[in-house]
């Protein structure tokens, strides 16, 4: 029985061995002292050192980088000492360090156990350094991707400008001198023909109508007053305007000094809360709808909230999100921060707060 019982403690031991052998994930551990007494094939493979190379050495003179070495026989003492370890139990990040000496970083969990009556500690490693490098380059492309949103935006706020221009300049004065030359036809006409009249006061009401078109679409793609009389003149003209289109009651509060305000925050706030009023028109159903824009700290507030229908933002509905999307993109460009609550059949609000400085 006693035999039996031996080779059963022998193939468990063998069996525990097999499973940490095959495991692929580094596996080491050490006693109290911090010296290796079990070493992985895995191990081998992550740090380049054989199991007959580092066992009986100490941790610190192999994969640990020498500058982490006192905090790691610090951290030892203290778990010695009292019991508790704030990297014991949990998966956390460092840099180790290979047998060639490259730094390179590791995800590790540590576990206390009990290892022939004796207080040890289990050790399991992954080498991360893909992971690393393809977090480093997701990171670099979104920047990127960034840069060329931001860049796209430049270049389209300066076609929006020209094309304003061109519009109001070539256009406005072709139709200038159209109803011009109409109405001194009009003076010249011998006979008084009413019905010839009422064709000539059409032809001026119907410039006067494409004049007042081509003043929105201009305003649309770059209002002039925001160049000329500044950020809240553009604003207030803007609600007052969609006001008298869309017929939707607004509440609008502005304690906020446009003063000095540099012109890309100025024309970003201006575009946000232009797709902020689309978005409801096109979306909410709302009967009122509340703008307030203030200074906090160092910084402008801007705030949207609507009475509309609402929606879940987690649903996947574009025709709804795109929108907020853009207003999100373009926040973080200016280094801002925005919010966008709602709830089925509560309205939406958006809060968007952008630095000045």
């Amino acid at each position: 029985e006693s035999k039996k019982a031996e080779e059963q403690i022998i193939s468990s031991e063998e069996t525990k061995r097999l499973i940490l052998n095959s495991a692929l994930d580094a596996i080491i551990i050490i006693d109290a002292a911090s010296n290796i007494s079990f070493w992985n094939p895995q191990a081998e493979k992550i740090f380049g050192w054989t199991a007959d190379e580092v066992l009986g050495k100490q941790l610190s003179d192999t994969i640990i980088p020498p500058r982490y070495a006192h905090a790691h026989k610090q951290g030892m003492q203290h778990y010695l000492q009292t019991g508790e370890g704030p990297i014991l139990n949990r998966l956390f990040e460092i840099t180790a360090l290979n047998k060639s000496g490259v730094l390179f970083p590791v995800e590790m969990s540590i576990l206390p156990i009990e290892l022939e009556n004796e207080r040890s500690f289990c050790a399991f490693i992954r080498d991360i350094t893909e992971r690393k490098e393809a977090e480093i380059s997701l990171k670099e492309s979104s920047e990127q991707l960034r840069e060329l949103s931001r860049h796209l935006q430049e270049v389209r706020e300066e076609e929006r400008l020209q094309i304003a221009r061109d519009i109001h300049d070539e256009l406005g004065q072709q139709l200038t001198g159209l109803k011009m030359g109409i109405s001194w036809l009009k003076k010249k006409m011998v006979q008084d023909d009413p019905v010839v009249m009422d064709k000539f006061n059409d032809a001026i009401l119907l410039v006067d109508e494409t004049v007042k078109s081509i003043r929105r679409i201009t305003a649309d793609l770059r209002p002039s007053i925001i160049d000329d009389l500044g950020l809240n003149a553009a604003l207030e003209w803007h609600i007052n305007e969609f006001k008298e289109r869309v017929g939707i009651e607004l509440i609008y509060e502005n304690s906020f000094d446009d003063a000095n305000i540099d012109p890309v925050i100025s024309i970003g706030l201006y575009r946000i809360l232009q797709e902020s009023l689309t978005n409801i028109a096109k979306h909410a159903g709302a009967t009122q709808v509340v703008i307030k824009i203030e200074k906090v700290k160092e910084a402008v507030k801007l705030c949207v909230k609507d009475n509309g229908v609402g929606f879940d933002p987690k649903a996947k509905q574009a025709e709804l999100t795109f929108g907020h999307l853009g207003i999100k993109e373009r926040v973080s460009k200016m280094k801002g921060k925005s919010s966008i609550k709602s709830k089925p059949g509560a309205g939406t609000g958006i809060e968007v707060t952008i630095p000045l400085k």
